[in-house]
């Protein structure tokens, strides 16, 4: 595959095992990366993580960390988006277990640790087409964001499953329209409110 780099997590797996319950620790990742055009493909999932989505650039991409989740950072002119992407096994979220609303109430209790006062809270469903799974999310607006500058943003979570994995968001803004440019972002990946 010319361009084209086949990255695969399964070399990992013995770490899993050993830092993470044996019930469902084990999956089989791998990647498809161009480095020309700084995208990567989620083999298992199709999913891809290009450069430029809806708006937002490409700062970080970090494909293959030890515990076989990905994350990437995006910048946009209004704030940063954080996409995660994990394997349902490796995470320790059996089946039947709702994983996006796990992953959704583990960012909502750290946000309002981190983050403290805030006066708006809306929880709300996700749903990513194609797929009878509901997702989480949820928005807040912090009154004094710990940044250095102490300005209130508007911070939302989102999770939504996509077959054996969960595609996990965080994006933080210095103002409300940067709601609706996360909108788009993740609509891209094919994530909506219902």
């Amino acid at each position: 595959m010319a361009g084209c780099l086949r990255f695969s997590l399964a070399s990992l797996a013995c770490l899993m095992l050993a830092l993470l319950p044996a019930e469902g620790a084990t999956a089989h990742i791998t990647w498809t990366i161009t480095p020309g055009t700084q995208t990567y493909v989620n083999d298992q999932t199709k999913i891809g993580f290009a450069k430029s989505v809806g708006g937002f650039r490409l700062h970080e991409a970090n494909p293959a960390k030890a515990d076989g989740s990905a994350t990437f950072f995006y910048w946009g002119k209004r704030g940063i988006i954080t996409v995660y992407f994990a394997h349902r096994g490796p995470m320790g979220c059996g089946p039947g277990v709702d994983c996006a609303r796990r992953d959704v109430e583990g960012f909502r209790a750290e946000m309002k640790r981190l983050h403290g006062k805030f006066d708006l809270e809306r929880a709300f469903r996700l749903q990513r087409r194609g797929s009878k799974n509901i997702g989480w999310g949820a928005v807040y607006h912090f009154l004094a964001f710990p940044n250095g500058t102490g300005r209130p943003v508007y911070s939302e979570v989102g999770a939504v499953e996509a077959g054996d994995f969960v595609f996990s968001y965080r994006g933080t803004f210095v103002d409300k329209a940067g709601l609706d440019d996360l909108a788009r972002f993740v609509g891209t990946f094919g994530v909506t409110r219902r």
